[in-house]
Parts: structure tokens; sequence; C-alpha cells
């Protein structure tokens, strides 16, 4: 089986720009001259300058990144370098990544911050932190659900040909921590939500339909 991320580049290009510094902000769009924007100041908390080093200390995004992180990595501090790269304390001094499962929650966090950001403006479409923080679940639980089900897949094979399941020993260390010894998601903000549909009760404008065959 060949070899993949749990994220696609499209889920990641966005926390490789902001890291490239090649984010547009309001700051970058005026001194470019391109769509000049009415104003430089943070379209999200509408404090200080926007550009790349302040939507690293944004309180906005801030508290979206502490919420997405608050459920899998709660004593992960939101420094500049954590914000910009998933950089955090190393124990022998110094930074070092995260774990792959937490570098992931953070590159999705950018994602769709930076999507909805973009609407702000160009679309004068609301930001709104709750829908960027279930947007970023979502889209992590699809991801888990696909490695899963090549973890059980490669399982069965090997089981198949007598071989040890290198696949599945594979992913558990890639998505480190959001998955358990047994490949079950650990969070339960993250496990699939099974619903049950309610039916549409009869409209009593509508004429009933002739029930004779």
């Amino acid at each position: 089986m060949s070899r993949q991320t749990l994220l696609t580049p499209p889920d990641k290009i966005n926390a490789f720009k902001l890291y490239h510094r090649e984010i547009w902000t309001r700051h970058r769009f005026y001194h470019t001259g391109i769509n000049l924007p009415s104003s430089v100041r943070c379209r999200l908390c509408k404090t200080g300058t926007e550009d790349t080093r302040h939507l690293l200390s944004c309180s906005t995004i801030k508290s979206i990144m502490g919420a997405v992180m608050q459920e899998i990595s709660p004593h992960t501090p939101l420094t500049e370098p954590f914000m910009l790269c998933a950089a955090i304390p190393a124990l022998g001094g110094g930074l070092t990544l995260a774990p792959p499962g937490i570098v992931a929650a953070h590159q999705l966090t950018w994602k769709f911050v930076y999507s909805s950001f973009i609407k702000a403006d160009l679309l004068d479409e609301p930001f709104v932190s709750s829908y960027v923080i279930s947007a970023i679940n979502y889209r992590l639980r699809e991801r888990l659900q696909g490695y899963i089900f090549r973890a059980n897949l490669d399982t069965t094979l090997a089981l198949g040909a007598g071989r040890p399941p290198r696949e599945a020993t594979y992913i558990a260390g890639e998505v480190e921590p959001l998955l358990d010894e047994d490949l079950n998601i650990k969070y339960s903000h993250l496990k699939p939500q099974h619903t049950t549909r309610t039916p549409t009760p009869p409209n009593p404008h509508t004429p009933a339909r002739d029930q004779r065959s």
C-alpha cells in the first residue's frame, strides 16, 4: 500500500503560506496596491495592523486554535512559534515539532481560519468562530476515519499473508495522539456522530394519496 499523510496538500497549503509570509493580509494588499482595503486594521479582532505577525497573536484566531487544542492537547502553549509552525518546547531546551496529530490539527486550523478570513473581506461574509471550529473537527474526523479504514484493511491483509501489519503500525505513529492503541479515535468530539432521522410529519394541507393499488 502506498504511503500517504493524514492531510492532503490543500489541507496544508495555508499553514505553509503563513510560514513563508505569503498570506494575503490587509497590510499586504495595501502595500501592493491591489484591491486597496478601506483599513489595515485586523478584520477579525479589530485591533492592530493586519499583517502576518499580527495573525499569530490575533485574539480571535488564538481563541479558535485554543478551542481546537483544548480537546486534544490542553497543555500546549499557544506561543508565537506554535501558532506559526506547531513548534513546542523540547525537553532538552529549544523547540521541536509537536506530535503529528497536533501538527495536523494546527494545519487544518489555518486552512479554515484563512478561508473564512478571506471571505469576510472579499464576499462580506461574517466570520463565525463556531463554524470554523466545526469545519476543522469535521475534516479531521473525516481524515482519521480514512486512516482507520486503511489500518484495518492492512491488518486483514497481513493476517492472510502471515506478515506483521506494517501499514497499521505506521499509521498509529503518523496520527499520534489522536488514535488509541486499538486504532480507535480517542476523543469524543472527533468520533463519528450517529444521528437518527426524524420522519417529516405530514402536511395537513396536502391531500392524502389514494392507497389503492
